[in-house]
Formats: C-alpha cells, sequence, structure tokens
C-alpha cells in the first residue's frame, strides 16, 4: 500500500511540474483537469501477482511483505493510463471497445456497421446555443449583449467554452436519440467527441448499425442473384437515395438544355452570390424553413453552398508517400493543382485507398462532398454519412472485411492525438531539465511521455472539468481478461476484490456456458485484455486464450486439455462445434 501512495506521490510531483512549467510559459493549462487526471491516477492502480483462483491478498499480508523487502511485489505492480481521459491509451482502449462490439453483434447476427458518420459543431451559428449564452451572459454580467456582432459573439464563445461543450453533447444526444433511431433506422451506435482544428470547437464520428442489418443485405442478395458492380451500384443508389437522401448531385439541378444551373452554385465553380444574412441557413432551425416546398428546397440550396462544398486545405491536403513534389488531398478530392472528383453519368462501386468498397453516385459539381440531405437539414451543420459496404453474408461476414474495417473505420473513430511539434518539445524539456536520475523518475518520465504528451483545447478543457463523455455507446461494456490480475480495493481489510474471471469460476454447478457467453449476459459487450488477434499459423497462446474464452463449460484449464495436448490440436477439433461463436470461427 505504502508503495502505491510513493509512486502516485512521484507522478503528481512530476505532473505538477508539468503544469507549472505549462503557466510559466504562458500557456493555456487548466488547473482543475490536472487535479482530475490526479484523481484518476489513484484509481488505477492493479496487481499482477495474483493468479485466477488465488484467495485475495490482505492489507496486513501485503505490508508484512512490503516490510521484508519483498522486490518480487514491486515488479509485479502494473499501471495503466487507459483511464486517463484523452491520451492515446484512452483512445486504444476504445479502439478494443469498439472492436469488441463489432465481434458481438457479428455473433447475435447483427453484421458490420451500417455507416460511419460525423457531425461538426456551427457554434457561431446555432440559434439556441446563441440564446443561451446571451442568457448566460446577463445572468453573470448583468447587462445584455448583442451576439449578432462576430466580434461579441468570438469573446463569449471563448469565455464560455463549458457551455459550447454541454450544449454540443446535449445536441448530439438528442439526434441519435430521435433522428438516427427513426429515421435512420439505427438500434446500436457507437460514437465519440473529437477536438480537432479546422472542424468547429468540437465535432463527434462514430459507428452506426441498422436494425434491418442494410445495405450489406441488399448488396448480398445482389451478388446472389448474380448482379454485377454496375447494377449492384444502381441498386445500392436507389435504396441509398430513399433512405438518406444520399446525393452527390447539386441541389441546384439543371436547366432546361439539361445543363448544371451554375449560376446558383458558389464562386469559382459558379456565379452565385452569398446570401445576405437574414438567408444565413446556418442560423435557422429546421422549423424555420417548412413553410412550403419552395422554401425547404431553397434550405437544402443554401446549406449545401455553404458547407457541402469541399475546399482544400493544411487540414486535408498531405503529401503523398510516393510524390513528395505535391500535396494531395487526403478525402481524394485531387490534388492542388487539379482539385476535384470527376463527374460521374452512372454510379459505381469503387475501392478506395483502403481497399474498402465505396458507392460513388452520380456527380454533377466536381467537389460537392458525396452526402445525406436528412443530415445535411436535420444537423444543420458540416457532417457525413458514409455507407460501409460487404460483399459476404450480413450474418457472418468475411475475415479480409472484418480486418479492414477494424484497420480504417474504427482505427480512425479511435485515432488519439496528436501532440503538437511545441508541445512535444515542451515536454523532453521539462524531463530533461531535471537532476534526478532515480528509479521513480525513469517510471514518470515513461509516464508522462507516453500519456499526457498533448495539447489540450479550452473546449476540451471544459468538457473535462465538467466531467462530460468523451464517447457514448448504445451498449455498455465489461472489461475482462484471463490474467489474473487484481482489481486494488483501498477500502476494507481486503486489498484486492473479485474479477470477472472468479465471479466465472465460482458460478452456479449448473450454469453450463463460455466464459463469453457469461460475460455478454444482459446485452453487456466483452472486452478482453490477452491474446484475441488471430494469425496463421495458428500459435498455441491464442488457441489457448480462444478456447479459454468460448469453451461450453470450464471450471480449471484441465477440464479442457485433460492430457495437456497441443492447444492448436483442441482448437481445430472445436472449429467443427455448433457452439462455436461466429466471430472465432471467421
Amino acid at each position: 500500500m505504502y508503495l502505491c501512495q510513493s509512486l502516485q506521490q512521484n507522478i503528481y510531483s512530476l505532473y505538477l511540474f508539468h503544469v507549472f512549467y505549462h503557466m510559466e510559459l504562458g500557456t493555456f493549462v487548466s488547473t482543475g483537469q490536472e487535479l482530475v487526471f490526479h484523481w484518476q491516477i489513484g484509481r488505477n492502480i492493479y496487481f499482477g501477482f495474483l493468479m485466477a483462483g488465488d484467495p485475495h491478498i490482505t492489507v496486513s499480508e501485503l505490508k508484512e511483505k512490503l516490510e521484508r523487502g519483498d522486490n518480487y511485489i514491486c515488479k509485479k505492480i502494473l499501471y495503466f493510463s487507459d483511464t486517463l481521459r484523452g491520451t492515446n491509451q484512452y483512445w486504444a482502449r476504445r479502439y478494443k471497445e469498439v472492436v469488441a462490439l463489432q465481434q458481438f453483434n457479428i455473433n447475435n447476427g447483427d453484421g458490420l456497421p451500417s455507416f460511419f458518420t460525423t457531425g461538426s459543431c456551427a457554434e457561431f451559428h446555432f440559434k439556441p446555443l446563441k440564446r443561451l449564452l446571451a442568457m448566460y451572459f446577463k445572468h453573470t454580467v448583468g447587462r445584455d449583449i448583442d451576439l449578432s456582432i462576430s466580434s461579441n459573439m468570438f469573446n463569449v464563445l471563448q469565455e464560455n467554452t463549458h457551455i459550447v461543450a454541454k450544449y454540443f453533447d446535449l445536441r448530439t444526444l438528442s439526434y441519435f436519440k430521435n433522428v438516427m433511431g427513426p429515421v435512420f433506422g439505427v438500434d446500436c451506435f457507437w460514437y465519440r467527441q473529437e477536438f480537432a482544428k479546422s472542424r468547429g470547437m468540437v465535432h463527434w464520428h462514430g459507428l452506426c448499425w441498422r436494425k434491418d442489418i442494410e445495405p450489406h443485405s441488399l448488396m448480398h442478395k445482389c451478388i446472389e442473384d448474380g448482379l454485377n458492380d454496375a447494377e449492384c451500384a444502381e441498386a445500392l443508389e436507389s435504396w441509398a437515395k430513399y433512405e438518406f437522401g444520399l446525393s452527390a448531385e447539386h441541389p441546384a439541378g439543371c436547366d432546361e438544355a439539361g445543363k448544371p444551373r451554375k449560376d446558383l452554385w458558389p464562386p469559382p465553380e459558379g456565379t452565385a452570390p452569398a446570401p445576405p444574412e437574414e438567408k444565413n441557413p446556418l442560423v435557422k432551425l429546421l422549423m424555420d424553413v417548412c413553410d412550403s416546398q419552395y422554401s425547404i428546397l431553397e434550405d437544402y440550396l443554401l446549406l449545401s453552398n455553404r458547407f457541402n462544398i469541399h475546399r482544400c486545405s493544411d487540414y486535408c491536403l498531405r503529401f503523398n508517400k510516393h510524390n513528395k513534389t505535391e500535396k494531395e488531398c487526403r478525402m481524394e478530392f485531387g490534388s492542388q493543382s487539379n482539385p476535384g472528383k470527376p463527374l460521374r453519368s452512372v454510379p459505381d462501386l469503387v475501392k478506395d485507398r483502403n481497399g474498402c468498397f465505396r458507392l460513388e453516385l452520380l456527380r454533377d459539381h466536381p467537389l460537392l462532398v458525396q452526402h445525406s440531405r436528412l443530415h445535411t437539414q436535420g444537423r444543420r451543420a458540416n457532417g457525413d454519412i458514409s455507407l460501409i459496404l460487404s460483399k459476404s453474408s450480413p450474418e457472418n461476414p468475411s475475415v479480409s472485411e472484418i480486418v479492414a474495417l477494424e484497420k480504417y473505420t474504427t482505427g480512425y473513430s479511435c485515432k488519439g492525438n496528436k501532440a503538437s511539434k511545441a508541445m512535444f518539445e515542451l515536454f523532453y524539456e521539462m524531463i530533461d531539465s531535471s537532476s534526478s536520475h532515480s528509479t521513480a523518475k525513469s517510471f514518470c518520465t515513461k509516464y508522462i511521455k507516453n500519456t499526457v504528451k498533448r495539447d489540450v483545447s479550452a473546449v476540451e478543457a471544459s468538457s473535462e472539468l465538467s466531467r462530460l463523455p468523451l464517447y457514448r455507446c448504445s451498449c455498455s461494456f465489461q472489461s475482462v481478461s484471463l490474467s489474473g490480475f487484481s482489481v486494488l480495493e483501498q477500502d476494507g481489510s481486503v486489498v484486492t476484490k473479485n474479477t470477472a474471471l472468479d465471479n466465472y469460476l465460482n458460478r452456479d454447478l449448473d450454469d453450463i456456458c463460455s466464459y463469453f457467453t457469461f460475460i455478454s449476459r444482459n446485452g453487456k459487450v466483452a472486452v478482453f485484455s490477452c491474446a484475441t488477434q488471430a494469425s496463421w499459423p495458428l500459435t498455441e497462446e491464442y488457441c489457448q486464450t480462444q478456447l479459454l474464452i468460448h469453451w461450453p463449460s470450464w471450471r480449471k484449464p484441465s477440464d479442457i486439455n485433460p492430457q495437456n495436448t497441443s492447444w492448436v490440436e483442441i482448437m481445430s477439433d472445436f472449429f467443427t462445434d455448433r457452439r462455436l461463436s461466429k466471430f472465432c470461427k471467421g
């Protein structure tokens, strides 16, 4: 126990040094956020010297071992930073959860996610947010303020990022509940909030599953019927337009001669003038434009001109590893010298740079973002809905498609925060300025460099201080392990407490089920922290892990492998068992 406190104190001392160092340089830091991180540190220490089935160690036993100078315990204490919100380890942990959610849905016959979605915050324009800020300003300052003046709006936003963070969280939660479910047919979702430059103060992106397993069922049926890619694309286009209002054509349409109405396109591709402020679609609610069919169509056109036209910037332009002379758009809208996508007169299925299929719809504007009209007019801010396509059975997707989804879509959703160059150099200078060469410094150096070395925006700091969730999911997760590591319990006479594995091994004698099924009861999504990544040829460690997770019923490893033979051979025989989960067979 004393050793744990010593570790906490050393970590906290270095962390405070990091705080004050920032303050001296005039860099923005939220002291309250550091205290939140410190509070999280004490909640996240694990003992790794107990094996599955071992009795819990008591406080007196732990003190006795420490007094004897038992170095074995020191070596076996593990500290994890995956609960320090916003760190790369935190998002790596979320990645494991999203992969587990995909496995859970595949095993339940719900297939791969239906689409990937994003949504930004138009904090300078949202009508309800402006009203909240004006009310809050009058309540705290005692006078009214005109937020139609851009400088006033900017200052109020910068000084009240906690309101922006809370409003965006509630707005997004309401959108998933009242729009994504009833309108887009979503019954399972996971999304995260991200605080990145060039996307407003905050934006979200995530994965959604539809109740009917579309568009996977439709595409699989087309393939079973012998349709080629072009015919599949036509079927998918009809479905996507009807279900999502998906389009890559400008809402201005064509003239009598069949030519695009470029007089309604914004410059430089067209000649449409910017609308007056009273026509600004971002400051209106959907109910404000529902008087007539004409007003709804006009609203759609103005919104598309405002944020559905892609303009390349430093946010999306990158040097290609094969071409260091010119930057290319990572959104696949051409290059600096040749921006835009080719026009299309028919839909098509194409493979993107990650090897995943993508539906390209009819296109009459080179820079128009393929978008959902429902999403555009419903959210009234920059956003995206991209279909996830699969050619295999919707109830049992192919391994290649599962892996592609995990590597790209899931990886993008759960990517960590990249520190700026200035922040990177600052942390190394901070660590090197200490004269100590102790083990504690070495430990804390590794901790700081690998966890908290990142930029924190004002709105993210407000989100932290308000304890707002950085991600939301329609399912709940449970972390489980086969290692036997026991979690530190700081209250009572016993230092450790029961794990999920302990509960499984101590279940009722008539409870015949696998460890996976045991955890998945009541809709829990099991997140295993062990060797669950398959490789070929199969390894002993992987096969042992999978058998311990999916074997129908066991209480000790010898129940599965009584002769202490090869786990690979047992796994090969187990593949024919109907009780084996669909995902594990994949």
